[in-house]
C-alpha cells in the first residue's frame, strides 16, 4: 500500500497549493512553499477540469501527489480546489523512467542503395560504384575490400587497375583471406574447365612466418610423427625437418641424429647396434 500524507487546508495554503508554489530556481527565496515537480490535466468534468499536482514539501523534502480542481468558465471561477474537504490526502511518491509508445505517419520513401564496400572501407564516396558491372553490395561492415576494373579495352589479366584497401583487420591476415578465395576461383575455374593462370613466387624470401605439415619417419619401425610447424619462406626444406626434428628430440623422446631418426621404442636398439 502506498504511503500518505495528511494535509488541512490551511497547511495547503501555506505551501502555495495550487498555484504559488516555488520553483527549483525560485525555492532558496521561498523557503515556506513547496516546489513544484510536475502538473498535468487528468480528467475534464461538465463544470471543471481535473488536475493532478506533485510537489516537494519543503519540511521533509519528500515528493506527493494530489488531485485539485479548477473552473472551466469565468462561471466557475468560485470553485474549490479541494471540492470543500477540510482535509486532503497526498500519495508519497517517486520519480521513474518509462517508455511511452507512440505513433507517427508513414511515409512513402525509395529504399536507398547501400554503400559499396570501397565506401565503407575508407569511409569516402565511391566515384566510379554506379560504372561497375556489379550489383550494388553492402558493405558498412566490411573490413577490406578490393576492386577489379578493366584498364582497356579487354580483360585481359594483364591489363587491369585494382583497387584495395583494408580498415579493421590488419594487411597480414587480409592478404592471408585474399590468398584463399584466389584458391576458390582457381578451384571453380578448374571446375569448369579453364585452366587456372599460374601466378609466379616471390624470388625474395620476406621472412614471414607461416604453419608447415612435416612428417618424421622413424628409421627402424616406420612409425611416422604428423604436426604442424611454425616456419618460414626463408628455410630450405632440410632446415624445416630440422624444426620438426628437434621439436622430436626435446619433446617427445626421439633421436634424430646424422645416423638416423629413431622413435623412443627403437633408439636403444640403434645405440646397441
Amino acid at each position: 500500500m502506498a504511503r500518505t500524507r495528511t494535509f488541512t487546508r490551511e497547511q495547503l495554503d501555506t505551501l502555495g497549493l495550487p498555484d504559488d508554489l516555488a520553483t527549483e530556481t525560485t525555492a532558496a527565496d521561498f523557503p515556506e512553499a513547496a516546489v513544484e515537480l510536475h502538473r498535468e490535466q487528468v480528467d475534464t468534468r461538465r463544470w471543471v477540469s481535473v488536475h493532478e499536482l506533485v510537489f516537494r514539501a519543503p519540511d521533509d523534502g519528500k515528493a506527493y501527489r494530489v488531485t485539485y480542481e479548477q473552473g472551466l468558465t469565468e462561471h466557475q471561477d468560485d470553485t474549490d480546489a479541494w471540492d470543500y474537504a477540510r482535509t486532503v490526502e497526498a500519495v508519497e511518491v517517486e520519480q521513474y523512467e518509462r517508455s511511452v509508445p507512440a505513433w507517427r505517419p508513414v511515409e512513402e520513401h525509395q529504399e536507398q542503395p547501400p554503400a559499396c564496400g570501397r565506401a565503407a572501407a575508407t569511409g569516402k564516396p565511391c566515384p566510379d560504384h554506379a560504372e561497375t558491372g556489379l550489383a550494388f553490395v553492402d558493405g558498412r561492415d566490411a573490413l577490406a575490400y578490393v576492386i577489379i576494373r578493366p584498364a582497356g579495352e579487354t580483360d585481359d589479366a594483364e591489363h587491369i587497375t585494382v583497387d584495395a584497401a583494408a580498415r579493421g583487420m590488419s594487411k597480414a591476415a587480409t592478404a592471408y583471406a585474399l590468398r584463399s578465395i584466389a584458391d576458390q576461383f582457381d578451384a571453380a575455374a578448374s571446375a569448369e574447365g579453364d585452366e587456372p593462370i599460374p601466378y609466379p613466387a616471390s624470388e625474395q624470401p620476406t621472412g614471414q612466418k607461416f604453419p608447415c605439415g612435416i612428417a618424421v619417419f622413424c628409421d627402424q619401425c616406420g612409425i611416422t610423427h604428423r604436426g604442424d610447424y611454425i616456419v618460414t619462406d626463408q628455410m630450405t626444406k632440410g632446415d624445416r625437418l630440422e624444426v620438426a626434428r628437434d621439436h622430436l628430440r626435446r619433446n617427445e623422446g626421439w633421436s634424430c641424429t646424422a645416423d638416423g631418426d629413431f622413435c623412443p621404442g627403437c633408439k636403444k636398439t640403434a645405440r646397441a647396434h
